[in-house]
């Protein structure tokens, strides 16, 4: 009798699961296929013969199939050759987990092709006489490295062999790094991730984050050939790195050998420029209270050099572009160089912090660094200073910074100007030449408090002043230099000198302020002053008007803001004996009289007590 179509389904179902029970009873056995021994032997001579290091760990492997097939080893560390008896090794691993690959391990071979690493800890150092304990003199990935490194001169009909390498999986690493010759370490913590490289002739992925000096990052790369990259021949690069103080991204070519270098297209980006030099451990001073910085280019780069063409560069809201070059020379000072073209520029904040009291001082960069930018701009504001169509130039060399302005526009005139600041031994003070023409001096008067006296006309500028201080108030109160001024054709708003001065012939009162109200026309006025510790002496003071000329002579505390200044009407070059005393401060001001005849019967020593009080 010829069996049914049933009973043919039932025998085949039988048949099934008797095979799949087979397969399950086979994969349940794995572990008894492959011994700990071929586990040990195969994982010593693959790590030593990838490295040419020695290789050693902690008690026997373990094999087990939960979740997968795999093996698991406690302490394995890889030696480090320059390493004294009592020195930690380059690799320790606290746990080091392999997937095996299953077809192999049914004929007992232990073949890992994913690697799961439980804490290791990576420790880079560079010996006082240079040499790298990273660097392989043997082994598998030492031969592919030579071979990659001679690439071009050897026979094209015998390619490289490629090493199998295989995926690995870091948790909770760290990299110590140390450099004998600088004195430089570095450490980088609580690192996870992963690094796919199949074989030493594909394309290597690795992504991971952890922890650098206090900041968490996150990092990509991407490598072409990493063989090449390490080899002194040129790679494709992709790299990405994010951090709350800097985040770049790179794409391009790369070698990381004795001639490092990068070229490809870059950006950068950090919010906060003080945040990024403490990361980066640079003391830029004052200058930290800067705020977001941008850069993007096409940038070449090698150990000893950087430039940057076509740059955008974006620092606390002002644009910019145009090229930037860095190099270190032998004795290790970076100097950077380059020509940035502004749109305009506010750049009150880049000369005072008033969030932190004004202090000054770019501190120890100014030691590490040489400077010298080419800066133009459509406009530059500065402490309410408006300079259009800038063209200046900024240096920073020993120890000294000076900002260089050419002939630019400002309050109607021209405009030359010279400020910095030197610092050495601790000491630091800044500087300010100044040499303005055909200023309108009702404009520059719009700097000052309301209630002071304005000037109207216009006028030339020359001033030279140095001062001590980090701070405005020292800076003022240290004030030493001399203001020369010229005016034209204006007016003295808000006090007439002659009338008043003519009021004394009747024995005005000396006790009482004046009323001033009017103004004081003049064709020319010359004021030349010398400061002194923030005391501004008038030692040439002149008024040429239609009607008579006035000569002014005293002094003004710029510290305390106090003043102490006579006008006196002259007569055929010969000053009258009567006078005005302009007192009370530059924001209020207070006029008075001084009759001859009360200035007569003063007591002798007045007289000498008074004209000492107008030289001081």
């Amino acid at each position: 009798m010829i069996p049914g179509r049933g009973e043919k389904m039932k025998r085949s179902i039988i048949v099934i699961c008797i095979l799949l029970a087979f397969v399950g009873l086979m994969v349940t056995a794995l572990p008894l296929f492959v011994s700990s021994e071929s586990v040990r032997t195969r994982i010593l001579s693959q790590i030593q013969g990838l490295t040419g290091r020695t290789v050693a760990f902690r008690g026997n492997p373990t094999v087990s199939l939960n979740p997968f097939l795999g093996v698991e080893i406690s302490d394995l560390v890889v030696a480090d050759p320059l390493a004294g008896p009592n020195e930690p090794p380059l690799l320790s691993i606290e746990r080091l987990k392999g997937r095996l690959n299953i077809f192999p391990a049914f004929l007992g071979r232990a073949d890992i092709e994913e690697y799961k690493l439980l804490r290791p800890r990576l420790r880079l150092k560079v010996s006082a006489d240079g040499t790298s304990n990273w660097v392989f003199q043997s082994g598998q990935l030492h031969d592919a490295l030579e071979q990659t490194a001679n690439e071009d001169s050897e026979d094209p009909s015998q390619p490289i062999e490629a090493v199998v390498l295989g995926n690995f999986e870091i948790e909770d690493g760290a990299i110590d790094y140390e450099n004998e010759i600088s004195g430089q370490t570095e450490m980088i913590t609580n690192i996870s991730g992963s690094l796919s490289w199949p074989s030493t002739t594909q394309l290597a992925h690795i992504a991971g984050s952890g922890v650098w000096r206090g900041e968490g990052i996150e990092a990509k790369f991407s490598v072409d050939n990493p063989l090449k990259l390490f080899s002194g021949n040129e790679s494709g690069l992709v790299a990405e790195f994010n951090s709350t103080p800097l985040g770049f991204r790179f794409s391009g070519n790369a070698n990381m050998l004795s001639d490092l270098y990068f070229a490809g297209r870059i950006s950068a980006t950090s919010p906060s420029l003080g945040r990024l030099s403490e990361i980066l451990n640079l003391d830029i001073g004052y200058l930290g209270h800067l705020e977001e910085l941008q850069a993007e280019g096409e940038i070449s780069a090698t150990a000893e050099a950087m430039k940057l063409t076509d740059a955008e560069v974006t620092l606390s809201g002002n644009a910019a572009t145009g090229v930037i070059q860095i190099a270190r020379d032998e004795v290790g000072i970076r100097k950077l160089n380059g020509t940035l073209a502004f749109g305009d520029i506010d750049a009150s904040h880049f000369f005072f912090d008033n969030e932190h009291s004004g202090e000054l001082g770019v501190s120890e960069l100014m030691r590490d660094i040489q400077l010298d930018l080419r800066v133009s701009a459509n406009s530059l504001t500065a402490e309410g200073v408006t300079l259009n169509n800038l063209a200046a130039a900024i240096t920073l060399q020993n120890n000294k910074l000076t900002f260089d302005i050419g002939d630019s526009e400002a309050f109607g005139g021209s405009v030359i100007a010279r400020v910095g600041e030197n610092s050495e031994n601790e000491d630091r003070y800044v500087f300010l030449d100044v040499s303005a023409r055909g200023i309108d001096a009702e404009k520059v008067g719009s700097l000052f408090p309301a209630g002071m006296v304005r000037i109207s006309g216009t006028t030339d500028i020359d001033a030279s002043l140095r001062s001590y201080g980090k701070t405005r108030a020292m800076l003022i109160r240290e004030l030493n230099g001399e203001i020369t001024t010229k005016f034209e054709n204006g007016e003295i708003g808000g006090i007439d000198l002659l009338a008043l001065l003519n009021s004394g012939s009747d024995g005005g009162s000396t006790t009482q302020p004046l009323d001033g109200a009017g103004a004081s026309e003049f064709q020319h006025m010359a004021i030349k002053m010398f400061i002194n510790r923030g005391i501004a002496s008038i030692s040439k003071g002149l008024i040429e008007a239609d009607e008579a000329n006035v000569q002014l002579y005293g002094h003004a505390d710029l510290f305390e803001g106090s003043l102490a200044v006579r006008a006196q009407k002259l007569i055929d070059q010969i000053p009258e004996e009567d006078r005005l005393f302009i007192g009370g401060s530059l924001k209020a001001p207070l006029v008075t009289l001084e009759p001859a005849p009360l200035r007569k019967i003063a007591p002798e020593n007045s007289t000498a007590t008074e004209d000492s009080d107008i030289s001081n």
